[in-house]
């Protein structure tokens, strides 16, 4: 775990930061920082690290989610800060041209989802997420590519609660412009969609891999897009929804419209 803490008024002594894994009430892992101090206006990162052994792993048929709770605390020990996330363990790999989730052959069975309701507009509520995603499992759906945008944070929450696999996707459809995926004067709009999206979703255990656009052009720049987006999840694979069927910097290829012959 990597946590940026930054101290916005004048220093108040000595500080820790503890962090704890656990599910269904059993702590599986404690983790603390070791006392620190900080300046007015100063962010420090620090790092806390601990093996869980054999944990549950998290999968559509399976969403195991354990509960992460990070809490700042005083040198008296009173806690002035916490947050608790929900995480999950798994593993993705590619072997000889086939996509592993726990070491176990996967089938991607997705379906794509905008956020937008005929009444509502773009205004997606708990409630017509939670229909959304029982549709789709009752219809065997395993996964949502979310077209053409990140979704709302809602979404993936309940994604990871239901066990439905997200492909993420970067927020860069350029559609008629496609041309400006070639433009150097463009290459830092498209690397900040990315870097938006994957820091924000990152640590949802149901972004399965992530997607670089939809048709947002041919060139340099989709490169640029995945490459940033490494930089900040090294973890997970990527794909884009184009129309070329090779990107050099894609791990899966997925061109939209491959010929019937």
């Amino acid at each position: 775990v990597k946590v940026d803490v930054k101290s916005y008024a004048a220093p108040q002594g000595k500080l820790q930061l503890n962090a704890s894994v656990s599910r269904e009430g059993k702590t599986v892992s404690s983790m603390d920082s070791g006392e620190f101090s900080l300046v007015a206006g100063e962010k420090k990162t620090l790092s806390l690290k601990d093996k869980v052994i054999a944990p549950e792993k998290w999968s559509a048929e399976s969403p195991a989610l354990y509960e992460l709770t990070l809490s700042l605390k005083d040198e008296g020990g009173r806690t002035i800060d916490s947050v608790t996330k929900k995480i999950g363990f798994k593993k993705t790999e590619i072997r000889d041209g086939v996509f592993y989730l726990n070491g176990v052959p996967l089938k991607v069975n997705a379906q794509c989802s905008h956020m937008q309701h005929p009444e509502l507009g773009h205004v997606m509520t708990e409630e017509v997420i939670r229909k959304d995603m029982e549709i789709l499992k009752q219809f065997n759906f395993n996964a949502v590519r979310t077209s053409h945008y990140p979704p709302v944070n809602k979404y993936l929450e309940l994604a990871d609660e239901y066990g439905l696999y997200i492909i993420d996707e970067t927020g860069d459809e350029a559609h008629a412009t496609e041309y400006v995926c070639s433009m150097s004067e463009f290459t830092e709009m498209y690397r900040e969609r990315v870097r938006r999206m994957v820091l924000r979703d990152r640590n949802h255990a149901c972004v399965l891999f992530w997607s670089a656009g939809n048709e947002s052009g041919e060139s340099f720049n989709i490169n640029e897009v995945v490459k940033e987006g490494k930089k900040y999840d090294p973890t997970r694979f990527w794909m884009y929804g184009g129309n070329s069927a090779v990107h050099p910097a894609e791990d899966i290829i997925g061109p939209r419209y491959p010929s019937p012959v």
